[in-house]
């Protein structure tokens, strides 16, 4: 689009434009037309939203989004084709709201996977491991936003089974822990309230099964917590059942390998006539 020729232009485009959803450029651009016409401050007022949110469920509170980018205000109300237009363009698509998060948190957050491919995409698709690599790259998997939370731990903490799936295969990490040492375990077992659900376990399995699971199995919140601990402390029998499971196939498989590592060893030192290996 490059520069507004006027200021009244630049204002209506910042303004209506990107709020109604009509075409137009990335909010970057209209943000450096107006900095350049009208100055810093105004550019800062008219290039990112507050958006009130309603109540998830019946007694909470309203949240509100502060400075929510027009990429972010697409993935909060699932808009697809606003969310790939606005990537294409050259949208950041790692940039947080005044609350910290990203376009990637909220479209977890809320179950938009085909928001949340988008943006894993990035522009033309390429991906970060495609073609173009970095120019173009989709978004962080592990970009940390309000109390340190990455993707991974938004989607396992709203039980969203494929998103968490999506995140994987892109190399999201089981193990990162939040500001309150959580990690995606805590957050699956907490996104499987309610306790009777019959897949209340699908996206803690999925973790189980994951690279790195092992490690974050021992990991402790900051009140001492480990997952089973959260599990067992929420009543949650199946979930605490799926980590006691695990727990048990990992030491045995720990305990398999340390075994066969110490055989070898001996078997080593008697190859090279170690009279004392017979006796360790």
């Amino acid at each position: 689009m490059g520069f507004a020729c006027e200021v009244s232009h630049c204002l209506y485009l910042c303004g209506v434009t990107f709020r109604r959803g009509d075409k137009g450029a990335t909010n970057d651009m209209l943000v450096r037309s107006l900095e350049r016409q009208c100055g810093l401050r105004a550019a800062r007022a008219a290039g990112r939203e507050d958006v009130v949110l309603p109540p998830a469920a019946p007694g909470d509170n309203t949240y509100v989004v502060r400075g929510a980018t027009q990429l972010v205000l697409a993935a909060l109300t699932n808009n697809l084709p606003r969310v790939l237009r606005l990537v294409q363009l050259g949208a950041n698509v790692d940039a947080k709201t005044l609350n910290g998060d990203s376009a990637l948190h909220w479209a977890c957050e809320l179950g938009h996977a085909s928001v949340v491919r988008a943006l894993l995409d990035g522009k033309y698709g390429a991906g970060r491991s495609g073609a173009g690599a970095r120019a173009g790259a989709g978004a962080d998997v592990e970009l940390r936003g309000e109390d340190a939370m990455t993707p991974l731990l938004t989607a396992c903490g709203s039980g969203r089974l494929d998103i968490a799936r999506m995140l994987l295969a892109r190399g999201a990490r089981v193990g990162t822990q939040s500001k309150d040492g959580f990690s995606a375990l805590h957050a699956a077992v907490l996104g499987a309230l309610p306790a009777d659900a019959l897949s209340s376990d699908a996206v803690l399995r999925l973790l189980l099964a994951a690279t790195g699971a092992d490690a974050a199995l021992p990991l402790r919140t900051r009140k001492g917590l480990t997952a089973l601990d959260f599990a067992e402390q929420l009543g949650l029998a199946r979930c605490a059942a799926a980590l006691r499971d695990f727990a048990a196939r990992d030491f045995a498989a720990r305990d398999f390998v340390a075994l066969r590592t110490r055989a070898r060893q001996r078997a080593r030192a008697r190859g090279r006539g170690n009279p004392r290996a017979g006796r360790r």
